[in-house]
């Protein structure tokens, strides 16, 4: 009897040996590909590749790919993301190739399409040729220089709010969460035509559920960087990038808004305004009510994070760059005095401010990567490397906004090094946004954002550091978008 148990032991042992080698060989088939074709590429992790650290939070994906970044000077080199070569390129005039020039053969992302719901699959962030594109013509009808203005129009109102609530608060705060509530709010009212009530001590439905999209856990660090590491995973186990209970709350709102507002015939001014003109257009039948619903929570979730990641940063500089903060003020209140106030020409056409917001968003590029897919084999002009169709492609923003070799000593905040305007001539290296025919459709309107807030702040208030303001930013490692672990605590001192 012990010889049995002892033989079916040991064949069991053998069996989940054989499996583990298995498995073992499967996930490091792809481990020499990049040696094959000459391309420098770390030493990659059974069964992660490249992305270990990432998938167990130890640091974030932008400064895990700066890491990668910075081993090599060759205009290019692989990474394996689980068992999947990627290409990280590093080349401004390579990367303005991928872009413009070649756009075509690489207009797809090569993260998850969200297929198997039907709100996420509309995002058209998420989506692959050539759905992208007819979606993304249908959306500018929010982008239309007139909405521009609409919006703004809500921003300037949101702005006073905004100074008031400050204006009440004499402890210190945290510039991310206050940029925070200022970002829900503009969103809330531009796209959902709804009062979210930021500014009040208790939180409405509203704002909890933006807390909910960006509040740091596991269940959502996993799912929203396998969405752009792994969207395998993603498909085989229909994973939402948006709990879905948030999805169906922020589809009710929207839908309860058009009913309050369908009566309203002026110019829109709104989101929910462009949507019921659209639907009166077509006598009432609008089948792509869906798609405009759906994108408008991807441009929550979109304008959100990078309208307050922005703004927070830039206040957070401001405050321990007391010079720059002076330089700032100044340059706000000449321009103020020209436009007789805050405005829309006035706010686009402030030098200096733009100097600071583009020196914000280099220092801090608030995503990892811009990523796309081959469609076709691909050879990179001027070298002999040619990749596969399906072989994906990393633009990597934070790495290169901190290369010195484009932007001496980059740690320093120093908005001077943007004064020329020649960052791009010889190819690109800042590109905050994306470049090309498929960069942020929300650009304009986030910048207008950005700049109507730090110019109104830096203008009512003294920015100061506080005892918990840090020194050095330690990166949150378990979020996809670069948020500080420790907050931006920041004190505001109201001018006479």
């Amino acid at each position: 009897m012990s010889f049995l148990y002892s033989s079916w032991a040991l064949n069991y042992v053998i069996f989940c040996i054989t499996i583990l080698f298995l498995l073992y060989k499967y996930f490091t088939r792809q481990f020499d590909y990049w040696n094959k074709r000459g391309v420098y590429t770390s030493k990659p992790v059974p069964f992660f590749g490249n992305v270990f650290d990432v998938v167990i939070f130890k640091r974030n994906l932008s400064e895990h790919i700066k890491k990668l970044y910075d081993e090599t000077d060759e205009p290019y080199f692989g990474i394996f993301v689980f068992d999947k070569p990627v290409l990280v390129l590093k080349s401004p005039k390579l990367i303005k190739d991928i872009l413009i020039k070649d756009f075509h053969m690489f207009c797809d992302r090569s993260l998850a399409d969200g297929s198997h719901n039907k709100t996420i699959s509309n995002f058209v962030f998420f989506q692959k040729n050539p759905k992208w594109n007819l979606t993304r013509k249908k959306l500018t009808s929010f982008f239309t220089s007139s909405m521009s203005k609409a919006f703004f129009t809500n921003i300037e109102l949101i702005n006073q709010k905004f100074i008031e609530h400050l204006e009440n608060i004499s402890e210190p705060v945290d510039a991310k969460a206050i940029a925070g509530h200022f970002s829900t709010e503009m969103i809330a009212r531009c796209f959902f035509a709804t009062d979210p009530r930021c500014f009040e001590k208790e939180p409405s439905k509203f704002r909890h559920c933006v807390h909910r999209i960006f509040q740091f856990s596991v269940r959502n660090g996993l799912i929203q960087t396998f969405y752009f590491l792994k969207p395998s995973l993603i498909k085989l186990f229909k994973l939402n990038f948006l709990e879905t209970s948030v999805m169906e709350y922020f589809h009710k709102i929207f839908l309860e808004a058009m009913e309050c507002r369908k009566d309203y015939d002026g110019k829109p001014v709104n989101a929910v305004d462009v949507v019921n003109h659209l639907k009166k257009k077509h006598n009432g039948e609008f089948p792509d009510q869906y798609l405009y619903i759906s994108n408008t929570m991807f441009l929550l979730v979109a304008g959100h994070e990078t309208t307050s990641s922005a703004i927070g940063y830039a206040l957070y500089e401001l405050a321990v760059n007391p010079d720059i903060q002076e330089k700032l003020r100044n340059s706000v209140q000449d321009n103020y005095k020209t436009y007789e106030g805050l405005t829309y020409e006035g706010v686009q056409k402030n030098n200096y401010l733009d100097m600071v917001i583009n020196e914000t968003l280099r220092k801090y590029g608030l995503l990892p990567v811009l990523d796309r897919d081959a469609l076709a084999d691909y050879q990179f002009e001027g070298t002999d490397l040619v990749i596969e169709k399906g072989t994906a492609v990393y633009i990597p923003y934070f790495a290169m906004f901190r290369d010195p070799k484009y932007f001496p000593n980059p740690l320093k905040f120093n908005p001077e090094r943007f004064a020329d305007n020649t960052f791009n001539s010889d190819g690109y290296t800042f590109f905050p946004f994306g470049e090309g025919p498929r960069a942020c459709i929300g650009k304009r309107l986030g910048l207008l954002a950005i700049a109507a807030c730090v110019s109104n702040v830096v203008l009512k208030f003294n920015i100061e550091k506080c005892e918990a303001t840090p020194d050095a930013i330690e990166f949150e490692p378990k979020s996809l978008a670069l948020q500080s672990k420790d907050g931006l605590k920041i004190k505001l001192i109201a001018r006479e």
